[in-house]
């Protein structure tokens, strides 16, 4: 339950990162999605791996 709100809460925020690189339009949005689609994807895998350890 509570990974799962970490997860909920981390992917919010990286949605409002998103958002706001968007507006200021300091790069193309596919971009910015791509790295966080890939940073978040990783971050995910090392969540999962330290969830796993603690268990």
């Amino acid at each position: 339950m509570l990974f799962q709100m970490v997860l909920h809460v981390s992917f919010q925020t990286q949605m409002i990162f998103i958002m706001t690189f968007q507006h200021q339009r300091l790069r193309p949005p596919h971009l910015i999605l791509k790295t966080f689609k890939s940073n978040w994807m990783l971050s995910m895998l090392a969540d999962l791996r330290t969830s796993y350890h603690d268990f």
